[in-house]
């Protein structure tokens, strides 16, 4: 019953913590009770091999309260055996170095729960884990020389969100010679790209000079290259890229060669410095498979134009399009805008682009109270990675910046285990719908009433008209702009049953879909034919524990 998907993952991990475990012998029980008490047991193996893992460690949690239950280390036949349990629902986890850690029956971060008590199942279980996979090889330009220190960032689909979007699942820096090493990969797809600069341009050799008047004179040197950010197996588009498929053990090669261009120099023109403090540095950066990286250019000319400006120039740049940022002194975005450098001298004024939003508010909880101490607020994207996060004050009150423009999910956590739900969002210009909120080029005022996510969720999954264990699960909201976090893949346990916890008040369906994880089940066109064939549930603000009051039929992809 794990549900650790993408966006929910990641703000569910930001709200629960989890005790940590301490190792114990192959053969380990915890404190018997008055109640007749339970067997997990079972033997760990390599999926590619089948053969027994020694030394692994088996971890148990409760899976309702994520609280550390026992542990065990396997023995050398990879069994393992934990006792004296109470009936109850465990989480039971499994890992090895040089193996990826799995929970049983684990799939893309949805996992089926054992479940112990009178008449059930809880011996004899096979966890299997993956070898991990690397991906290694060498960045070198056309001349056959190393590229040295290049950057490089790998990238996958993100299984866990549900909407098929690309995450950066590792980055490194090659070594003096272009030489690098991505380790410890799960088996999967994925995309690799660099960038780097010519060890002859990176001192500014092909600069050009400014004139007084901000003018670039014309002339350049053969030397005045820059190297596009290329994606395996060589190409400045990241849509053109090929896939590098990682089996389990598998260590794959992936040399690359980037090609230098004659580079384009870009003007821009930024706010001048404050009084007794230093001038702030633009910085560029690139769209790749929907996440910003960094291009690291050369800051050849600083001229102040006479008035409240400075002229910036940035030369060992790839033609292209890119973000410009100008940030304030705490580094954090002001001011954004984009341009189209394709051909050489181009030029921007970010000192009269309109300064990025701002939002502020404050926090209510509904029906009053007094607000948990160490709240946050987080702006999350729909779409990339670039999320923008503050802490409440006392009185409820937060202020924030976001790096650009678009629609935000609003999220309010706690790291000390609380888990919250936005119910109402008004701002400036009005209430708005759901949690999601447009940001465009006006800063805005929210009021944000929450109330605590205290719902659970529970029922069976069926199949052929009996329970059954790890089906795919999914709990999908019928308002469009419920928000990422309304949204929780699941997946039936031991016994059939399921529980989906912290659910927000709202009107869902429940759905059901043997092998479901492999689909984009985020995505309304893909989930939209399934739901007729769901359980309708209505989640009040009151509401604690929902039972459904029938099975949930597991459907074919």
């Amino acid at each position: 019953m794990r549900q650790n998907a993408g966006k929910n993952a990641f703000v569910l991990g930001c709200l629960l913590l989890c005790a940590v475990p301490v190792a114990v012998a192959a053969q380990s029980s915890i404190a018997p009770t008055t109640q007749a008490s339970w067997v997990i047991s079972g033997i760990v193996r390599s999926a590619s091999s089948g053969l027994p893992l020694e030394g692994a460690t088996v971890t148990l949690t409760n899976a309702k309260n994520f609280q550390h239950v026992a542990e065990a280390l396997s023995d050398e036949k990879g069994q393992f055996s934990i006792s004296g349990l109470p009936a109850g629902k465990f989480e039971v986890v499994a890992s090895q170095r040089g193996y990826v850690s799995s929970a049983f029956n684990e799939h893309h971060g949805v996992s089926t729960a054992i479940v112990t008590g009178e008449g059930l199942v809880s011996e004899g279980l096979e966890i299997k884990l993956e070898l991990q996979g690397v991906i290694a090889g060498t960045i070198t330009e056309d001349s056959g020389d190393p590229v040295p220190n290049a950057r490089l960032s790998l990238y996958r689909r993100d299984p866990r969100s549900g909407t098929g979007r690309m995450i950066r699942a590792s980055a490194t820096s090659a070594d003096p010679m272009g030489n690098y090493e991505l380790a410890h990969l799960a088996p999967g797809t994925y995309y690799l790209c660099a960038s780097g600069t010519p060890w002859y341009a990176a001192n500014g050799m092909a600069k050009q000079d400014i004139s007084s008047s901000g003018a670039a004179n014309s002339s350049r040197t053969a030397l005045d290259v820059a190297y596009p950010i290329t994606c395996f197996p060589g190409v400045a588009d990241p849509n053109a890229a090929e896939a590098i498929t990682v089996g389990a053990g598998d260590h794959v090669p992936a040399n690359l060669v980037l090609h230098a261009v004659p580079s384009v120099h870009i003007s821009i023109r930024v706010p001048a410095p404050e009084a007794n403090k230093g001038l702030l540095m633009p910085q560029l950066r690139e769209d790749t498979f929907g996440n910003s990286e960094f291009i690291a250019g050369n800051y050849t000319n600083m001229i102040p134009n006479g008035d409240s400006t400075t002229t910036i120039e940035i030369s060992g740049i790839a033609p292209g399009q890119y973000s410009a940022v100008f940030p304030d002194q705490s580094g954090e975005a002001t001011r954004f805008a984009t341009i189209n450098a394709l051909t050489d001298h181009e030029t921007l004024d970010l000192s009269s682009a309109v300064p990025l939003p701002e939002v502020s508010g404050k926090i209510t909880i509904s029906g009053g109270g007094t607000l948990p101490s160490g709240l946050f607020v987080m702006l999350d994207p729909l779409e990339g990675e670039q999320r923008g996060r503050a802490p409440v004050q006392p009185d409820g009150s937060f202020h924030l910046k976001v790096a650009r423009l678009g629609d935000y999910e609003v999220v309010v956590g706690n790291q000390r285990g609380t888990a919250l739900s936005v119910i109402g969002l008004k701002s400036s210009a009005g209430k708005l719908s759901g949690r999601v909120l447009p940001l465009g080029g006006e800063s805005i005022e929210l009021t944000v009433e929450v109330t605590a996510a205290q719902t659970t969720v529970s029922g069976f999954a069926q199949l052929d008209g009996k329970p059954s264990s790890s089906v795919f699960l999914v709990l999908v909201p019928d308002h469009p702009k419920a928000g990422h976090t309304a949204w929780k893949p699941n997946q039936s346990d031991s016994d059939g049953s399921f529980n989906f916890l912290h659910v927000s008040p709202g009107d869902y369906t429940v759905v059901a879909i043997q092998e479901g994880w492999t689909l984009d089940w985020a995505r309304p066109e893909v989930i939209s034919p399934f739901l007729a064939g769901g359980v309708k549930v209505h989640v009040s603000a009151n509401a604690k524990e929902i039972d459904l009051s029938r099975p949930v039929n597991a459907q074919s992809k």
